[in-house]
């Protein structure tokens, strides 16, 4: 009976002792949270950028990545704003270093202006528009670029507003802006900078 116990004790210990192994190393060490890029220039002329990877209501994983940048046409002074965002990522991964998200066509932009002429400020799907972002925590680094164009003018600008737009971005290495006489556009961002864990 004696022999039996300690061969009863000597099995539950071993058991308890693979329980906690295995939860140690068990334990994800993948990549989670929500990252802030933002070289900003100054108040009026930014470029800020943002990558995330959460995992959703039903606990399965969610990928983005988003930006904005902003400037000034001297014409007016008016402040200029464009922003972006994939919401439908073609591709994404994360590793313990990584978080990397892209979406090759059909992001979405956005313009906004302090004098309001711009009509529409909803974001819209432009099919020809690619969004591609990674970030490294561990370095503090990351960075996202926007590629858009088109053969028609957005729907939210006309000819006059789509000049304020390329004079508010003239002249900037980070964002490219051009607006053709026959309404071919394109428009490309590179945000790149230093890293903030927003969460």
């Amino acid at each position: 009976m004696l022999k039996i116990a300690v061969t009863t004790f000597v099995v539950a210990s071993l058991t308890l002792c693979a329980a906690q192994s295995a939860s140690a190393d068990d334990t994800s060490t993948l990549l989670e949270g929500s990252f802030e890029i933002m070289p900003t220039l100054t108040n009026v002329a930014f470029n800020w950028c943002h990558v995330f990877a959460a995992r959703g209501i039903e606990g399965f994983s969610e990928f983005g990545v988003d930006g904005q940048v902003g400037g000034e046409d001297p014409t007016n002074s008016d402040s200029i704003r464009i922003g972006y965002q994939a919401l439908q990522a073609t591709g994404a991964s994360r590793s313990d270093t990584e978080i990397s998200v892209q979406e090759k066509k059909f992001s979405e932009i956005v313009f906004y202006d302090d004098r309001g002429i711009v009509a529409n400020t909803d974001y819209h799907v432009v099919a020809k528009c690619s969004v591609a972002g990674a970030v490294f925590p561990e370095r503090l680094v990351g960075s996202v670029t926007m590629s858009c164009g088109g053969k028609t003018l957005p729907a939210s600008l006309t000819i006059d507003v789509a000049a304020s737009v390329q004079r508010a971005f003239n002249g900037r290495k980070d964002v490219k802006v051009k607006f053709n006489a026959d309404g071919a556009w394109s428009i490309s961002i590179k945000c790149k900078g230093a890293l903030k864990a927003l969460k």
